[in-house]
């Protein structure tokens, strides 16, 4: 269960869980206000996989990912190299089964469960010649293996021993790591990973929908998940990539327009696109928003994130960014979210975060794209940017009192279209899962495969689906 801490409560657990602290430095990393963490390495300056492009090859040959260092506080106090955690810490508690406990206050209902709420599992899509993503990825899993499932998914055998190799090299050895092996082209897990919903039973399900056109492996994805997982999966023609849908948890989704021109394509209407959505997600209002101008993703989680059921945090330029279209699209976004009305009949709470002033035409750095971990929040930092990174931190923490907060290197990987939400994807907590092989601690996994031995497509493995 997670505790949440007051203030004077804080420094007492810190000292029975024996946190010692370590002075260090690093002057481009993220500083962390209040709560101790670590921050990614920067990475090298190679090509990487772009969320919009074919998959092509790094042209980077360098070595395993270097050693992450220590983080200063503003006020230069010491840090402990890894995150430690009281005993009572939230979610995981310590072994190889990997119980998860719900987070206290939040009831599970139909639908897809928010962000914020207990999850079972995050998943990191392990690309071996990534260069540009796996600093990133493995700082994500080095800051939340404590509270949360980590499942590394490897293309082959080579990239189970790669990544195998790297996270013992980087010391995150921790038995809430495990490796499976899947065909995937991309590390983009959260575009083409399943939507988790829950029926009008409780009971967890997964949404199948399609991805692109070439990449084929990251397509298939879903279907081996829901095959190892023995979960029901429905396969949805319905075009919607992970990124471009956020819920709240409370049946309010969230889609950037590109969603409707995309299946418009496909000749549907725009009513037929919201009946499906409503249908499939078991949501009662779908709204969907202009997405930043010029980004090429056109996805809603560079703009937007939902911290609680009833607030939305939404990106804000300032003057200083110099992009003025922009910034008047997102104060009308704020605005117009500001009408809906939620399941308690209040209308829901929007918040502004600041956004970082882009500096490469070519990346668009944001502070939304955050990752949710059982009482661990990770947000995107980028070091020209350290003035509007503080103040995106207040705004989260005073959203989430009592949760750690971590700042992560995405200065390289936003060149590709993507930061911490688009590298990772999650599976809500349900009961059921705690007895399956896929969380008994650190092993390597593989899923059967979806094909016969003469490589002929073998008939989609679906267990029934309960409405």
């Amino acid at each position: 269960m997670v505790v949440r801490l007051s203030s004077r409560l804080l420094p007492l657990l810190l000292l029975l869980a024996g946190l010692t602290l370590t002075a260090q430095s690093e002057t481009d990393a993220p500083p962390q206000p209040e709560i101790p963490s670590v921050t990614a390495p920067t990475a090298s300056d190679t090509t990487s996989l772009s969320k919009q492009g074919p998959a092509a090859a790094p042209t980077s040959a360098a070595g395993s990912a270097r050693k992450s260092s220590g983080i200063p506080y503003p006020d230069d106090a010491g840090i402990p190299d890894r995150l430690v955690l009281p005993d009572r810490r939230p979610a995981v508690a310590s072994g190889a089964a990997g119980r998860i406990d719900a987070l206290p206050g939040v009831r599970h209902t139909g639908g897809p469960a928010g962000e914020y709420t207990t999850q079972q599992a995050l998943l990191l899509a392990w690309i071996p010649d990534n260069e540009d993503a796996r600093p990133v990825q493995l700082e994500i899993a080095r800051l939340v293996c404590a509270t949360t499932q980590v499942i590394v998914i490897a293309p082959d055998q080579n990239g189970i021993d790669d990544a195998r190799q790297v996270f013992e090299n980087e010391n995150i050895a921790d038995d809430n790591v495990t490796f499976l092996e899947s065909p995937i082209d991309t590390p983009w897990v959260r575009d083409y990973g399943p939507f988790s919903i829950r029926n009008s039973a409780g009971q967890i399900q997964l949404i199948d929908a399609p991805y692109g056109t070439d990449r084929v492996l990251d397509d298939s994805l879903p279907a081996h998940l829901a095959k190892h997982f023995e979960l029901p999966v429905i396969e949805t023609s319905l075009c919607v990539e992970g990124g471009n849908l956020l819920s709240n948890g409370d049946g309010l989704l969230v889609c950037s327009t590109n969603m409707i021109g995309e299946n418009q394509d496909q000749g549907l209407a725009l009513k037929e696109i919201r009946s499906k959505l409503l249908e499939l997600w078991h949501a009662r209002e779908a709204v969907f928003v202009d997405p930043i101008a010029g980004e090429p993703t056109g996805h809603v989680d560079m703009l937007m994130t939902f911290p609680t059921k009833d607030t939305v945090l939404v990106g804000q330029y300032d003057e200083e960014a110099n992009d003025p279209f922009n910034r008047q699209l997102l104060d009308e976004t704020a605005e117009r979210l500001q009408s809906i009305r939620l399941s308690s009949g209040r209308n829901l709470n929007v918040v502004r975060v600041p956004m970082p002033t882009q500096t490469d035409p070519e990346a668009w750095p944001t502070y939304c794209n955050v990752v949710y971990a059982n009482g661990v929040l990770l947000i995107p930092y980028f070091p020209e940017n350290r003035d509007s990174y503080h103040r995106a931190v207040t705004v989260f923490r005073r959203i989430l009192p009592g949760w750690r907060i971590a700042g992560v290197d995405c200065s390289t990987i936003i060149r590709s279209g993507g930061a911490l939400h688009c590298l990772t994807t999650t599976i809500p907590a349900d009961s059921s899962l705690n007895e399956k092989r896929m969380f008994r601690g650190r092993r390597v996994v593989r899923v059967p495969a979806l094909t016969d031995p003469k490589g002929n497509a073998a008939p989609r493995w679906r267990p029934p689906v309960t409405n």
